[in-house]
């Protein structure tokens, strides 16, 4: 049975690729252009001719042609993806490649659609190739070994090089001509317990699962045992993005929290070429040693934007809201006017849309107007069927990201999304099991509304957001670590952010909850759930329209909008096709922000989440102030002005981007004097951030001797 690979894009946000059928290796190296073992000098991205896309020349030097000898000691690959200033683009399928580090690299032609031409004027005759195959074309080494992306099998240089020269039969040569050969690699890594004692969330927990890309403290990943070095080494997952064929590390130097003999601390990644999923976790030291192994499993990805937009010391990852894009809450998709005459394929699409909308309450909507606009930054999120997607690939979708900072705190949201389908696909439109030959659009396009969402692969065949789907199979129901996904990203956007009020366009935020209209099969019919803070309490309110078989409503309180308690079960008043009424009144309000979550629960044991509303005991901004700059006496003076209690987290990193050292402050609501000693840090320029509250406070200061 064919596999497809399911993906996503990130332009200023992410484009989502839905499937890649997996080729063989034989299949894969014979129709190359060429093979060659590389080690990576240096990368450049750029914008294509157009300024349509950005794209990142990886220049790499040759240690041998595996097949095809080009002569050049060095060569470039094409990707799509990279970074210009502010402006991202991330691919999903996508290689990334690392400095200094080597790989087998399957080459196509001459990418002459997309080559840096400023430089080619630089580097003349330098060849700017194609990957072939992507992603399957890179075979990263590791730990002297070489991993096959498409099926997880690990080579020896001698048995792949021997296996591509059996095929080929081409003689290994170096760039000058040469005879090269195979270097002796050791054995592969095993799988070792050692030295991990145990692992925990950043609360101190041990929970059952864990979620990746958030940017809560809590939701942190602590590794405690012994021998991991006082040296930071590095901790390796399991990709998302192919499954678990192969491991990935941290890509991002301020996702390691913390490092020292007996405990790593760090945030589990999220993001291209480095997507962490369910599965083993190994931990080496600074010189590469395995010193432990352990497994988790991740629930729920979600696809942070990395960026050091405004004011971070080093890139740092964000979390993405979403935002009321339309007007009416949040985003509205467009039919494409080719698209909309296929009414198999827009009503299975709307079948997609209600499926997430029902089951998390997120605001998208799709429009009865058609449109001539295809994928392109352009204000429309459009629908459409595409004939220029690679062969095996069932669907794209594009995600634009846009920030606000204000000085203080930076704000990143979803400005657009775009999604197309392959048009040259064998579809199944209905809502019946599709044949062996057919694909389902109804789970393809469940899975590409789920990135849109804000939700990045997972390691789970059954799942939705897992990175494959096979022809003649069906994924149409959003398991539970889904739901709390999409759960997780609007509890973070239905609020206003930081810069809310403080000369900073807002006119898109926050987004607003809907489970109403067509394709919701609910109980109760929500016309309204409404909060309201009173002098001392917090008066919640809601109405009905009809209600059936609904047993209760079960309120929920959380202080972060992840973590909810129960604080009351209010009986239904029966079924009904008029108006009910609800109210209860929360007498011991959480300090700062309460976030009340609504539960339906029917007789026969089913709960559905239906609504959602957020109150601010104060609205003031926190606000962080250096006393004294340059700073004196070793001494470093902060004011921290506080919204409420609790605990804040400062990180001080160098002028270099590297964690220099971190503590946690308790801090109580108004005006706070913190007085630090920092006699440990050298003569030179610093950055102070303080995390509190999901805001982040970046200050730079000098030392001096």
């Amino acid at each position: 049975m064919k596999n497809s690979t399911l993906t996503a894009l990130l332009f200023l946000g992410f484009h989502c690729a839905a499937s890649i059928h997996p080729l063989s290796l034989e299949s894969r190296i014979t129709n190359s252009a060429g093979v060659a073992l590389v080690t990576l000098n240096h990368q450049v991205s750029y914008w294509d001719q157009d300024h349509h896309n950005i794209y990142t020349l990886y220049v790499l030097d040759v240690e041998a042609y595996l097949k095809g000898s080009l002569r050049k000691n060095q060569i470039a690959v094409v990707a799509p993806g990279g970074t210009v200033g502010y402006e991202k683009q991330i691919v999903f399928p996508n290689f990334k490649l690392t400095t200094g580090k080597e790989y087998i690299l399957l080459l196509g032609e001459e990418d002459t659609q997309h080559q840096n031409v400023l430089y080619q004027m630089t580097h003349f005759g330098m060849p700017q190739l194609q990957a072939y195959t992507g992603l399957q074309g890179v075979f990263t080494k590791q730990h002297g070994h070489y991993h096959d992306p498409s099926n997880g099998k690990v080579f020896s240089e001698t048995d792949l090089a021997a296996y591509i020269q059996q095929l080929t039969r081409f003689q290994a040569v170096k760039p000058d001509g040469t005879h090269w050969r195979p270097r002796v690699t050791s054995a592969p890594l095993q799988i070792s317990s050692r030295s991990i004692t145990s692992v925990n969330n950043g609360a101190g927990n041990n929970p059952s699962s864990y979620v990746a890309g958030t940017i809560e403290d809590a939701n942190d990943l602590i590794i405690t045992g012994s021998g991991f070095g006082s040296t930071q080494g590095s901790v390796e997952f399991f990709n998302a993005d192919d499954g678990g064929a192969t491991f990935i590390e941290i890509a991002t130097p301020s996702d390691y929290v913390s490092w020292t003999d007996t405990q790593i601390r760090l945030k589990i990644p999220s993001e291209v070429g480095a997507n962490a999923g369910t599965g083993t976790i190994r931990v080496l030291d600074a010189t590469n040693t395995l010193v432990g192994t352990t497994s988790i499993t991740i629930d729920y990805s979600i696809s942070a934007v990395y960026s050091d937009f405004s004011g971070f010391a080093a890139v740092t990852r964000q979390f993405p809201a979403l935002a009321d894009i339309d007007n009416n809450g949040g985003y509205t998709y467009s039919y494409n006017d080719a698209f909309i005459t296929n009414t198999d394929a827009t009503a299975s699409f709307e079948r997609a849309v209600d499926t997430w909308r029902c089951g998390t309450g997120v605001n998208f909507s799709v429009s009865s107007s058609a449109t001539t606009a295809g994928i392109a930054g352009d204000g429309i999120n459009v629908v459409t069927f595409s004939n220029s997607l690679s062969s095996g690939t069932l669907g794209i979708a594009t995600i634009r990201f846009s920030a606000f900072s204000n000085g203080i705190c930076t704000y990143w949201y979803a400005e657009e999304m775009d999604i197309a389908f392959n048009d040259g696909t064998n579809w199944n439109f209905d809502g019946g099991a599709p044949s062996f030959f057919e694909f389902d659009f109804e789970s393809v396009a469940l899975h590409e509304v789920g990135h849109t969402h804000g939700l990045n692969h997972i390691i789970d065949n059954s799942a939705v957001m897992h990175f494959s789907i096979s022809n003649g199979t069906t994924k149409r129901t959003l398991n539970t670590p889904e739901l709390n996904g999409g759960g997780y990203m609007l509890a973070g956007s239905i609020t206003a952010p930081c810069v809310a009020g403080m000369g900073v366009p807002t006119q898109h935020i926050p987004v607003t909850t809907k489970t109403d209209g067509t394709g919701c099969v609910l109980p109760i019919e929500l016309l309204s759930f409404e909060g309201f803070q009173q002098t001392n309490s917090n008066l919640l309110k809601w109405v009905t329209s009809s209600e059936y078989n609904n047993e209760q409503f079960i309120l929920e309180r959380s202080a972060d909008g992840l973590h909810f308690q129960t604080i009351t079960t209010i009986p239904s008043k029966g079924n009904s096709l008029t108006a009910q009424s609800y109210t209860f009144e929360d007498k011991q309000p959480l300090p700062g922000i309460n976030y009340y979550q609504l539960t339906q629960k029917d007789f026969d044991g089913y709960q559905e989440k239906v609504g959602m509303v957020v109150l601010e005991n104060k609205i003031a901004a926190s606000k962080l102030t250096i006393l004294q700059n340059p700073v004196a006496n070793q001494r470093l003076r902060l004011r921290l002005q506080a919204v409420d209690q609790g605990l804040a987290h400062l990180h001080i990193f160098g002028s270099d981007g590297r964690l220099v050292t971190q503590q946690p402050l308790a801090v109580t609501e108004g005006l706070n004097q913190l007085d630090l000693p920092v006699h440990q840090l050298a003569q030179g320029h610093y950055y102070a951030q303080v995390t509190f509250r999901k805001q982040s406070f970046t200050q730079k200061f000098l030392i001096l001797p």
